[in-house]
């Protein structure tokens, strides 16, 4: 176990910003399914708690620059901007957000997603927690089938 030391810590900080395609090393340095669920899982959940709990000081500090600047033209939305804003507009908009972003958009830039629209809901840090949790187990079990 102690010899792994260094492998799970490349995990962990590899999953804290590519956390989709951590697993897939994980199989690449020869690791257990439950070696890598659990070390992409701390590494993404690490990083989802410092971006979600800091996530008030970064949206300050993007209006303080939007005042600053307000001759700034307008970014025009993209086509992912226009999804994120369809899906928080859904029935089931909160899950799919919680359940998503962090994924897809990469866990800092999915979590200031998540923090944007949801952090005044009483359950959103739990949700997306397990969502998270749930993805390392899916991610590694696909990873494991398709190699």
């Amino acid at each position: 176990m102690w010899e792994n030391i260094a492998k799970y810590n490349l995990l962990f900080w590899l999953s804290t910003v590519k956390y989709f395609g951590a697993p897939l090393v994980g199989w690449a340095i020869d690791l257990t399914f439950l070696e890598i669920s659990f070390s992409c899982f701390a590494g993404a959940y690490v990083c989802f708690n410092v971006f979600y709990w800091a996530s008030s000081y970064f949206f300050k500090r993007a209006e303080r620059k939007r005042q600053e600047n307000p001759n700034k033209k307008k970014k025009v939305f993209s086509r992912k901007n226009r999804i994120i804003v369809r899906l928080t507009r859904h029935k089931y908009g909160y899950y799919w957000i919680c359940f998503l972003c962090p994924m897809f958009l990469s866990i800092p830039g999915g979590t200031l997603v998540v923090a944007k629209f949801y952090s005044d809901r009483k359950g959103t840090f739990l949700i997306t927690s397990f969502f998270i949790f749930l993805w390392s187990f899916i991610l590694t079990a696909a990873y494991m089938f398709a190699g």
